[in-house]
């Protein structure tokens, strides 16, 4: 009875705060898997008389836990922060996703059963091409998704299938083929890349940037329009900018 006056508790105070948090997928006894952190890191969420909380374990090569914290959780529409983390629950793809960067992710489980696109899982090559024209907007974002992670896993370079998705009507998926093809060092997709440093979502005039900088791509012109984003409005954009900058002017 106790936990059943918490969960409604917990939802109506979802519902009072226009949250649209689906904690019952959110809360796996799994967890949620990052390869960035060290040696990865799992994220696992769970909900008790304190309200929403995460477990937060980063793990070393040189020991096996560097940090282990219980952190409380804010929750603003699909977006989570906690600590110095801030990850958007993309509950359709079935993955915590880094607002402003396509390229990191999080998904359910961990290194050995990893997936870097849970909802297309065991899809084949020809089956995830075929899914860059669905109809769905997250199936076409996700299939860019699978398809990085199989070129990846498998040493290839070039991506020409996702070039026309940098025009896609869907500012997600604009911003997620900019990753895909600075993921995969295609060299075709530069101008198209460039000519999004000038789209009207500052999404993808922020993942733009970030590509130009991830695949060393564009040299002197992709240079020359990065300083120009240096000017951009909102501090994202800016700071993807300043970023790229960086790594190119090292190269």
């Amino acid at each position: 009875m106790r936990r059943e006056l918490l969960g409604l508790w917990l939802g109506l105070l979802v519902v009072a705060h226009g949250q649209e948090i689906d904690t019952e997928r959110l809360c796996r006894d799994d967890g949620w898997y990052d390869l960035s952190a060290f040696a990865g890191a799992r994220h696992t969420f769970f909900e008790d008389e304190n309200g929403l909380r995460v477990r937060y374990v980063i793990f070393g090569s040189g020991e096996p836990i560097i940090s282990d914290q219980i952190l409380p959780v804010t929750v603003s529409g699909d977006t989570l922060s906690y600590g110095a983390e801030r990850v958007v629950f993309d509950s359709r793809a079935g993955v915590l996703r880094t607002p402003w960067f396509e390229g990191h992710r999080m998904v359910p489980g961990g290194p050995v059963d990893y997936a870097f696109a849970p909802l297309l899982a065991g899809k084949s090559e020809r089956a995830l091409e075929e899914a860059l024209e669905d109809a769905d907007t997250v199936i076409r974002r996700e299939a860019l998704a699978a398809l990085v992670d199989e070129r990846n896993r498998r040493g290839f370079d070039g991506f020409a299938a996702a070039l026309p998705l940098l025009g896609d009507p869907e500012p997600s998926v604009r911003a997620r083929a900019a990753w895909a093809l600075s993921a995969c060092r295609e060299r075709a997709g530069v101008e198209g890349i460039l000519a999004l440093l000038g789209d009207e979502d500052p999404g993808v005039r922020c993942a733009a940037a970030r590509a130009l900088g991830w695949g060393s791509l564009g040299g002197s012109a992709a240079v020359a329009r990065l300083h120009t984003v240096q000017g951009d409005p909102v501090p994202e954009v800016r700071a993807a900018a300043d970023w790229a900058l960086g790594v190119l002017l090292r190269k």
